[in-house]
């Protein structure tokens, strides 16, 4: 997960904390609607 919220973190130009929200909150969306189905 590390790895991965480094390279967000790089590409985006953020820091390694914004970038952990980016990839977090789709995620959550993802799973509030997955468990309403």
């Amino acid at each position: 997960m590390g790895a991965i919220r480094d390279f967000v973190a790089d590409i985006l130009g953020v820091s390694p904390d914004a970038a952990t929200f980016v990839i977090g909150v789709p995620l959550l969306i993802l799973a509030i609607v997955l468990f309403k189905k």
